[in-house]
């Protein structure tokens, strides 16, 4: 039952269906064999989870890629919800330098670590999985994919709308209350340095993705994953790349925007 539900085009109906054949098989084998044998015997004359998974799929194909699809969407709701609350950790720490005198370079460090901490999020899920190790993240996501065949699933995009809507209202507050208390210089630098860290880190992430993607193609295929020594060895490399790409950034607002808009 749990191999079947792994597959995108069976559905829980069906596995259902198939698991009552099973049981039945199962019970008029045993009375004439011993349980065990019975079972074995039972499952072979249904077929295995890889071959009826293959089957099922020449027939619902149009059900495979509708699920496919479905993750692509929730991935993409994922990644812009981490983006977003990137985007409003940095935007705070932006208001609390200018609203209480603390150093604008804190908001550039803040929104670099939450940038570090994506861009190392899935590095270790592309490693996890190529390394066929995840501590448990695989298993999640199958209990997630399996809820999601079940008629509660709309509580799940309940759920993630519901994530979405905060963040949108978050960022309105945030927005209404800078708009509200700070001046137009103030406003004006904010903006400046908002778009000028968010275009930075926009290449900066564009770029990683680009490159886990093609290590993932060039991987395809092939059999063992990088060691976690290299791995690691990688994500340093990352997290200083971004520091010092968003601390040049910073410092060369001054040559950009101009004098005015010095942070140190």
């Amino acid at each position: 039952r749990h191999q079947l539900l792994q597959g995108e085009s069976v559905a829980l109906t069906e596995v259902e269906e198939l698991e009552s054949h099973l049981r039945e098989t199962v019970d008029e084998l045993a009375a004439m064999i011993e349980p065990d044998e019975a079972f074995l015997l039972a499952t072979r004359r249904v077929g295995s989870p890889d071959a009826l998974a293959l089957e099922f799929s020449k027939i619902n194909g149009g059900r495979t890629w509708m699920r496919r699809t479905q993750w692509m969407l929730a991935g993409y709701l994922v990644l812009s919800l981490g983006l977003g609350l990137i985007g409003s950790i940095s935007h705070g720490a932006m208001l609390l330098a200018t609203g209480f005198g603390v150093p604008y370079w804190v908001a550039g460090a803040s929104s670099c670590l939450g940038l570090v901490g994506v861009i190392l999020s899935m590095m270790y899920w592309a490693w996890s999985v190529t390394n066929g190790s995840s501590l448990g993240a695989q298993t999640w996501v199958s209990r997630i994919g399996n809820y999601c065949k079940t008629k509660r699933r709309w509580l799940v995009v309940a759920a993630v709308l519901l994530l979405l809507v905060s963040k949108a209202g978050i960022s309105a507050l945030s927005t209404l209350l800078s708009v509200q208390y700070l001046g137009p210089e103030q406003l004006g630098f904010i903006a400046a340095l908002s778009t000028l860290t968010g275009w930075t880190g926009s290449i900066i992430l564009f770029g990683a993705i680009t490159t886990l993607l093609c290590w993932l193609v060039s991987q395809d295929g092939q059999h063992g994953s990088p060691s976690r020594t290299s791995m690691l060895t990688a994500a340093t490399l990352v997290a200083v790349l971004v520091f010092a790409t968003y601390g040049l950034t910073l410092a060369g607002m001054p040559l950009l925007l101009g004098p005015q808009y010095a942070i140190f």
